[in-house]
Order: C-alpha cells, then sequence, then structure tokens
C-alpha cells in the first residue's frame, strides 16, 4: 500500500473495499490515512443501487464527500455507516447466507429448497445459497472472517462448507461451481 500511496498526488481519494478489514486498519500504515474512505457492496456492482460508505477514525470528511460524489456520479445512491468490516448490508446478507449454507450442511434441506423457501416464504429477492454464488464465496467467506477476526463472536464463524468450498476454488458462478453448478451459458456476463 505504501508504494501505492506514494505513486498517486497527494490530493487523491483512496476508495477501498472494507469487507474483511476496517477502513482504520487499512489506512493504519499509510502516510496520509485521512484520505482513505471505505465502500462495501457485492458483486454485480452494476446490479447494486447503494453504496455504503465509512470513514476510518483519522477519515476527512472532504474525502468523504469526494467519495459521495464519485459513486453518485455512477448513478448510486450511497449512505454512511460506522467503520466496521462487512459494514452493513454485506454484514447482513452474509449470515443469512452463513445459516442457510450450515442448513444445507446437516441437511435441513437441499441448496434448491432453502432458496425457494427464502424467496416465496419471506419475498428475498433470490435464494441466499443461489445470491451467494452470485456474489461469489470468497467475497462472503471475507466478510465472515473479518468479523469473526474483529469481534470473536461464533455467529461470525464460517460454516465448513464455505470454507471447503472456497478452498476448492467452488467461487460460486465466476468458477463454474459454488452451491450450485453452472455451464457456460448460465452465467451471465
Amino acid at each position: 500500500l505504501e508504494s501505492f500511496e506514494a505513486a498517486l498526488p497527494p490530493s487523491a481519494v483512496i476508495i477501498t473495499s472494507c469487507l474483511r478489514l476496517t477502513v482504520t486498519e487499512i489506512a493504519s500504515c499509510l502516510k496520509r490515512p485521512e484520505r482513505v474512505v471505505g465502500f462495501a457492496t457485492f458483486y454485480p456492482l452494476k446490479d447494486r443501487h447503494l453504496i455504503e460508505l465509512t470513514a476510518g477514525l483519522r477519515t476527512s470528511e472532504s474525502a468523504l464527500a469526494q467519495a459521495e460524489q464519485l459513486f453518485k456520479s455512477f448513478g448510486k445512491d450511497t449512505v454512511r455507516v460506522k467503520d466496521s468490516p462487512g459494514l452493513t448490508f454485506p454484514r447482513i446478507l452474509s449470515l443469512i447466507i452463513n445459516e442457510a449454507a450450515r442448513s444445507l450442511e446437516e441437511g435441513v434441506a437441499s441448496a434448491e429448497e432453502i432458496d425457494i423457501a427464502m424467496r416465496l416464504g419471506v419475498n428475498y429477492p433470490q435464494g441466499p445459497l443461489k445470491w451467494a454464488d452470485q456474489i461469489g464465496l470468497d467475497e462472503v467467506l471475507a466478510v465472515l472472517d473479518g468479523l469473526h477476526g474483529a469481534t470473536g463472536d461464533d455467529r461470525y464463524r464460517a460454516a465448513p462448507l464455505i470454507r471447503k468450498l472456497v478452498g476448492a476454488g467452488f467461487l460460486g458462478e465466476t468458477s463454474g461451481r459454488g452451491f450450485y453448478t453452472y455451464t457456460e451459458g448460465q452465467v451471465k456476463p
């Protein structure tokens, strides 16, 4: 990060994903931590209407305002939230996905049955396991690991199945396999 920072003009704002680490942690190794702003959303960015932004303990208001303007210029709404791994939407969604993975692993229901239950039972936009495959299981695991590391709370401990799939390189749609198996024609570019 230090060489990256040195290559930028001093006035440049650094906008970084903070799915696994807080902005305060990311900025701590930089000479100018006041210019670091965190954001969180899940892939694909084009499908997300809202971008969560956060300031680290040393982030300037000016840097945060510039980040807001950048995302607004892309047609995105923004909301400011507290500095935490995963921020809000990815944090809560990762917990739902984690519980769905545990349910699958424990044989409570099949992946399809879990997704149908959530879609039809609670008007979830799509099933959590299908959504996890679209997001990328590595992204979900990063949020869970970040939260577990930051809090020590077992509710954030990743389901062994998620860790196993990621370890095998089964990240979801991008790799052709996750909770589901995909052929090239099934995956949206």
